[in-house]
């Protein structure tokens, strides 16, 4: 993130002074309610990795470049298996589908889908029954004797 390359800057830099003035004003409640470092806090709470800033400002040990991108990524990971886990409980319709996948890897039909485009039409329907969109029966017609595709 650019926040931690602002606060990775020389000692004497002017902007790493001005972000680390910002952060340590949000911190105590000031008015800081806009700007680039006000989103970029933002940003950093929506990932919960806001308190790993204040860490770093208060120790004054920056992470390395591999290291925080590895934190980042968990975080991301982490609050979209979050979001996936959440919404996917939330439908009645995806009932079935909550017993087949418990986790957020794609799905082997719409993988296949990905390795033969020809069958996709197959995959989509599987997908559809996996998930209770689709009818078996729903291009048929009822006459008298039953059941007509």
């Amino acid at each position: 993130m650019f926040l931690v390359r602002l606060l990775k800057l020389p000692v004497g830099s002017l902007y790493r002074h001005v972000a680390l003035l910002r952060i340590i004003a949000y911190r105590n409640n000031c008015n800081v309610t806009s700007g680039p470092i006000y989103e970029m806090i933002q940003s950093c709470k929506k990932y919960c990795l806001f308190n790993i800033i204040l860490q770093t400002v208060d120790s004054g040990v920056m992470p390395t470049k591999s290291e925080w991108h590895r934190t980042i990524s968990s975080a991301i990971v982490h609050r979209q298996k979050t979001i996936f886990n959440i919404s996917r409980l939330m439908y009645k319709k995806l009932s079935i589908f909550n017993q087949i996948v418990n986790s957020m890897t794609p799905s082997v039909w719409w993988l296949l889908a990905w390795l033969v485009p020809k069958r996709s039409n197959v995959c989509k329907l599987m997908m559809k029954l996996c998930v209770g969109e689709d009818k078996l029966n729903g291009n048929a017609r009822v006459y008298k004797k039953g059941v007509c595709f």
